[in-house]
This record gives C-alpha cells, structure tokens and sequence, in this order.
C-alpha cells in the first residue's frame, strides 16, 4: 500500500507522513502545504539515525494517497505526503530489504 518499488513488500518498517490539515486551522490555506512540508525534517532524522545503525532508508512520494488513506481510515483532513521504508540494505545498494 505504500509503494509501488519491490522492497516496499519486504522490508520491515515503513514510515507513513501525514499531513493534518483539520489541525492547521490557524495557518493561512495558501500555507498548509509549506507548512507539511516539514516531513522533510522528520525524513532527514529517520535517515540520519538509519546511517548511524547501519539501515538502509528510501523515501518515496509517488504513492496512492487516497488508497492509502483509506486503508489507514484516515479522515478528509489527513493526507499522506511521504512513506519512507527501512531496513538492512539491498547488497551493492541503498534500499532496504
């Protein structure tokens, strides 16, 4: 569900972010995906504490977002931006498996 890669299926961990729209009520419209796109920020920290322990981590944007909020029973206000999978790397590469 969160990935259409091959390693999406058999890694052990993976990150969904989600933006809370129906919580940004006091930030200008215009601004609520600036303001979203702090998961960068949380990205960066996954990826950061993965080097240091030896995982690999691949972040992914292209997703099915309404599948996947559905099938998290997310509500209207709660968009998924980013999935990020985690795991022992792939030999030779960066994605985990």
């Amino acid at each position: 569900m969160t990935g259409y890669q091959d390693f999406v299926g058999i890694a052990p961990v993976d990150l969904v972010y989600v933006a809370n729209h129906g919580r940004m009520q006091d930030v200008p419209p215009g601004l609520r995906e600036t303001f979203a796109a702090a998961a960068g920020a949380m990205v960066q920290n996954a990826y950061l504490y993965c080097a240091s322990a030896g995982l690999g981590a691949v972040v992914r944007g292209w997703l099915n977002r309404r599948q996947l909020a559905e099938h998290m029973s997310l509500n209207e206000d709660e968009v998924p931006i980013l999935c990020q999978t985690i795991g022992k790397p792939a030999c030779g590469g960066s994605a985990p498996v």
